[in-house]
This record gives structure tokens, sequence and C-alpha cells, in this order.
């Protein structure tokens, strides 16, 4: 005659069980978190990317002109981007004042030109036409802030024009934490003289 053995399992098993799953779901949940922050960083790299282009093809195409040099400025002369996590998270000179409710700031060196019209605005003022043209590449400057909060606050997307060519000079893009320096000077005196990059320039 046949017999089951109807036994459950016995508390040693179910606790080697339940250490298993809990194993489990801690790889599983370190690896999820990884792959979120990567994530989360692609998505700032990526903006910050097709800012870049999007001013450097505006100068290109004659969107973004050039008309004379800011005697006002000594550090730089084009136009900018700073995207921050928050309202509460600028970089030093730069706070809400600037650019109002959003965590984007659009800036724009004087004597400079956005689709024929003349701006001659001060440097901390928001400036709508660098806005329009983020906006023609599918970027928001109203909604448009840091996803990956825990590696930077802010980053920044800088493109410059030749003082005396009025000719495009090229590009920087950096990051760092609130209250940070953000300004050319800074960036050609302590990090390309000293072969330093910031966090955001590694994933690029």
């Amino acid at each position: 005659m046949n017999t089951k053995d109807n036994r459950g399992f016995s508390l040693v098993e179910l606790v080697i069980v339940i250490a298993i799953m809990a194993v489990l779901t801690s790889v599983v949940g370190v690896s999820y978190s990884r792959y979120l922050l990567k994530a989360k960083i692609m998505t700032d790299v990526t903006n910050a990317v097709t800012i870049r282009d999007a001013l450097i093809n505006a100068i290109a195409d004659g969107t973004l002109e050039f008309v004379g040099e800011d005697t006002s400025s000594g550090t730089g002369d084009g136009v900018w981007i700073i995207v921050t996590k928050d309202q509460n998270s600028w970089p030093n000179g730069y706070s809400t004042k600037n650019a109002g409710y959003r965590c984007c700031f659009c800036g724009l060196n004087k004597n400079k030109k956005i689709n024929g019209v003349l701006y001659n605005n001060s440097w901390g003022t928001f400036n709508k036409g660098v806005a329009d043209i983020l906006k023609s590449v599918g970027i928001d400057p109203d909604t448009l802030k840091v996803n990956a909060s825990t590696e930077w606050d802010w980053y920044l997307v800088q493109v410059d024009f030749n003082k005396k060519t009025g000719e495009y000079e090229g590009y920087l893009i950096w990051s760092g934490k609130k209250g940070g320096q953000c300004n050319a000077y800074h960036y050609k005196t302590n990090y390309l003289q000293k072969n330093k990059i910031s966090e955001i320039e590694k994933y690029l």
C-alpha cells in the first residue's frame, strides 16, 4: 500500500528559504538602484549634449549672431545654460531671482542677436530668445531640471564667441555643488590648467 509523506517544511528549511530570498532581494535591489542612477546620469548628459549642439548649430546657421563684444564681461562672451536640481541649488552668483520659478537659467551676453533681435540685457537676466532655441530641439526650460541629484546639484553648458573675431570659439560643460563657482575664469584656471574635470565630464 502506498503511503504519502505529508510532512511540511521544517523550521530550519523555512529559515534557509527566507534567507535565500532576502539575499536575492538585496542583490536585485542594489542592481536596480545602480541602473536607476546610471539612467538619471545619462539623462543629464544627453540633455547637456543636446543643449550644446543646439547652441553651436544656432551660431552656425545664423540664428545666434555676434554683433559686438560685451565689454562688461571679463570672463567670457557667449551664451550659457544652468540647470539645477531645485530652486535652492544654484552655483555662486545665481539664485531664483535670475530664473524665477524655473530650475533652468538661460543667459546671453550683450550685443548678440537671436533671430534678428538684438539683446542687450544684463548677464543675470533670463533670456527668452535662448529659451526658444532650446524649445526648438525639444527641451523645455520651464520644466528642465537635474535628474542625477546625488551626483551634482547643477550643471552648466556654455558656448563662447571669440571676443575679437566674433567667431565660435568653444564650449564648456561642467557640474558642481550648491554655491560652487560657475564661470569661465574659474574653469580655465582651476580645471583646465590643473587637468581637472567635473563629475559630469566623466560621462561625456
